[in-house]
C-alpha cells in the first residue's frame, strides 16, 4: 500500500536543524474517508503510520523501508480533512545496525495530531561504481549517488591516470578498493560484490563512472524491488539520445539477440552497466570471463539460475565527440563478446534451458 501522491501530496520539505519538517495536504475526497466517516471524514491511524514510513523513505532517497516495530503511539486529536488539509510530519531519523530509528510530530498549527515512535529495517541496497581513467567525471558521479544512497563502493580496476588519488579524497565518504594492475570491468565488478556480501547488502546497484548514467534514476531501481523482490533490475537506455554513437545501436541489437537465443527472454538493453544485482541469489555463482564482456555473462548465467530480469527505463547522457571516454576496443572485446556467445549458446542448450525449466517448475 503506497499512499503517497494518492492518498496525499507533499507540498514543501525544509530541514530545521536534525529535524525534517514535511508538509502535506490531504486528499479528503479519497475512498478511505468515504468508509472512516462519510460527511465526517476521520484519518486512520494507520494510514498516519504508513505515512509516517514513506517520508522517511522519501527524506532517505527512496530506499525501501519495512517497520520492524512500533515503541509508541499517542493519538492526541483527530485529523479531518475537510478541517485541517495540510498538515506537518516534524520528523528525526536516528540511523541504527538495521535501519533508522524514527521520531515524528504530527501537527497543524500549535494543535499536535500525533506523536509516533518507530524503527524501520531498511532493505540493504549499495552502489557499486567501477572505474578506470575516468578521473574527470568519477567524483561528480560519486557526489551525485550519495544524494540518493549512502552506501556507496568505488572500484579502482588499476587506474593510471590521477583517479586513485582524487578516491582517496572521498574515503570518509565511501568504501574504496582498488589494486595496482588493470584487470576488466567483470573483475571490478565481482569484487565490488564480495565486498558488499561482507558487509550484509542484500542488493547492489551498479554504475558506470563515465557520467552517462542519471543517479537521479536510482530511485526507479527502488521502486523496482519493491514490486520484484530478488529480481535483478536492468535500466534500459533510449537510444535516440543525442550523441549516441551508431555503433552502440548496432552492437546492442546483436547483442539482444544472442541473450534472446540464450535464454527465451527478450530485453530492449542487454549491454547497459546501470543495472541493480540481487547479490545475496550470486553469492555461490563464480563466472569465467572478467573483462567488458562480463556483464553479459551474468545476465546470462543469472537468468538460466531462475532469476526474474526486469528491465526499467532510464535516461543516458552522451558526451559530444572527442570528449567521450571509451575504454570499449572495438577489434578485441567484439571478438571477446562473439566468443562468449558461443560458448553461451551451446551451453543453453546443454545446460541453460534444462535449469530454467527446473527453476519454473520448482519455483526456485
Amino acid at each position: 500500500m503506497v499512499l503517497k501522491d494518492d492518498f496525499y501530496t507533499v507540498i514543501k520539505v525544509e530541514k530545521q536543524n536534525e529535524e525534517e519538517i514535511v508538509t502535506l495536504r490531504l486528499n479528503a475526497d479519497h475512498l478511505i474517508y468515504r468508509a472512516h466517516f462519510p460527511n465526517n471524514p476521520i484519518t486512520p491511524g494507520v494510514c498516519i503510520v504508513q505515512i509516517c514510513k514513506e517520508l522517511a523513505q522519501m527524506i532517505m532517497g527512496g530506499l525501501p523501508a519495512k517497520i520492524s516495530s512500533v515503541k509508541s503511539i499517542k493519538f492526541m486529536n483527530v485529523i479531518n480533512p475537510l478541517v485541517n488539509s495540510e498538515i506537518t510530519f516534524g520528523i528525526t531519523l536516528t540511523p541504527t545496525s538495521t535501519g533508522y530509528a524514527e521520531k515524528v510530530t504530527v501537527s497543524a498549527g500549535d494543535t499536535i495530531f500525533a506523536k509516533i515512535s518507530m524503527k524501520l529495517v531498511m532493505d540493504k541496497v549499495c552502489v557499486i561504481i567501477p572505474t578506470y581513467n575516468n578521473m574527470n567525471t568519477v567524483i561528480e558521479v560519486i557526489n551525485n549517488v550519495l544524494e540518493y544512497c549512502r552506501y556507496v563502493i568505488a572500484v579502482n580496476d588499476g587506474s593510471t591516470d590521477g583517479t586513485a588519488r582524487l578516491l582517496d579524497g572521498v574515503k570518509d565518504k565511501v568504501t574504496v578498493m582498488g589494486y595496482a594492475d588493470n584487470r576488466g570491468k567483470g573483475y571490478a565488478l565481482r569484487a565490488g560484490f564480495e565486498e558488499a556480501l561482507r558487509r550484509g547488502f542484500k542488493y547492489a546497484i551498479t554504475i558506470d563512472s563515465d557520467g552517462q548514467h542519471f543517479a537521479s534514476d536510482i530511485p526507479l531501481f527502488y521502486d523496482a524491488i519493491a514490486k520484484y523482490p530478488d529480481a535483478l533490475v536492468v535500466g534500459s537506455r533510449m537510444f535516440d539520445q543525442e550523441n549516441m554513437p551508431s555503433a552502440n545501436t548496432f552492437a546492442n541489437r546483436f547483442s539482444n539477440f544472442w541473450f534472446t537465443v540464450q535464454t527465451g527472454c527478450k530485453l530492449p538493453d542487454t549491454q547497459t552497466g546501470y543495472r541493480l544485482y540481487p547479490i545475496c541469489r550470486m553469492a555461490k555463482m563464480k563466472f569465467i570471463t572478467s573483462r567488458y564482456e562480463s556483464e553479459l555473462e551474468m545476465l546470462v548465467r543469472c537468468k538460466w539460475r531462475g532469476i526474474k530480469v526486469v528491465p526499467i527505463s532510464v535516461g543516458v547522457y552522451y558526451a559530444p565527440e572527442g570528449e567521450r571516454v571509451t575504454h570499449f576496443r572495438k577489434g578485441r572485446d567484439f571478438f571477446r563478446i562473439s566468443l562468449l556467445n558461443t560458448v553461451l549458446t551451446l551451453c543453453a542448450i546443454l545446460y541453460g534451458y534444462p535449469s530454467m525449466l527446473i527453476h519454473r517448475i520448482t519455483g526456485k
